[in-house]
C-alpha cells in the first residue's frame, strides 16, 4: 500500500518542482543594453500606396502579402505597396476572401464568384455575371480548396470543392439544406 501513496507524492511534486525550477530562471524579452530607440520601426500608411481599408489578406508561398481594398488587390513586398492590375484591365469585383496555398496560387473570392491567380495568369470560376459570393477558402491537408458561398439560388448549395477547372458543390440533396455557408 504505500508505494501507491508515493507514486501518487511523486505525480503531485514533479510537475511543481518543474513549475519552480522553471519561473526561477531569468529570461529578458529585449537586450537591456540598447535603447528602444535603437530597434527598427516602419509604419506604413495610405501615402506609401495602401489605398482603403482592407478587406482580406493572404501571404503567399513567395513571400508576397496580397491584400484586398475596396480599390483592388495590392500586394507588399515587405517594403512597398504595389496594385495588382487584371489582364485586360477589367477589374475584379469586390474581393471578399483571398488564400495563399502551398503551392504558390492565390485564390481570390469575390462577391460574384471565384478566381485563381497562379503564375501571373487569371482564371474564373464563375459560370456568370451574378453568381454567388464567397465567404471563406480553406486548403485542406491533400491540397484540395474548399469554399462556402452566400447568395446561393443556383440550386448547387454552398459548400464547394474545387475539382480541376470547376466546382463541385453541395446542396440539399447532399444533406446541406442551407443557402449560404
Amino acid at each position: 500500500m504505500m508505494p501507491k501513496k508515493q507514486s501518487g507524492i511523486v505525480c503531485i511534486v514533479a510537475p511543481l518542482a518543474l513549475f519552480v525550477f522553471a519561473s526561477t530562471v531569468q529570461v529578458a524579452a529585449v537586450d537591456p543594453h540598447r535603447l528602444l530607440s535603437q530597434y527598427a520601426h516602419t509604419a506604413w500608411r495610405t501615402q506609401d500606396g495602401l489605398l482603403d481599408r482592407p478587406s482580406a489578406l493572404s501571404q503567399t508561398a513567395d513571400g508576397y502579402i496580397w491584400i484586398a481594398t475596396s480599390r483592388g488587390l495590392q500586394r507588399f513586398d515587405g517594403v512597398s505597396f504595389s496594385p495588382w492590375t487584371p489582364p485586360g484591365n477589367r477589374p475584379l469585383p469586390y474581393i471578399t476572401y483571398l488564400l495563399g496555398t502551398r503551392n504558390g496560387s492565390l485564390w481570390i473570392g469575390t462577391a460574384y464568384g471565384l478566381f485563381l491567380l497562379k503564375d501571373g495568369v487569371l482564371s474564373s470560376y464563375a459560370r456568370k455575371a451574378r453568381d454567388p459570393g464567397i465567404s471563406a477558402i480553406i486548403e485542406d491537408s491533400g491540397g484540395t480548396i474548399w469554399l462556402t458561398r452566400y447568395r446561393v439560388d443556383d440550386g448547387q448549395g454552398p459548400l464547394c470543392r474545387v475539382t480541376g477547372a470547376s466546382l463541385k458543390c453541395f446542396g440539399k440533396d447532399d444533406g446541406i439544406p442551407g443557402r449560404y455557408g
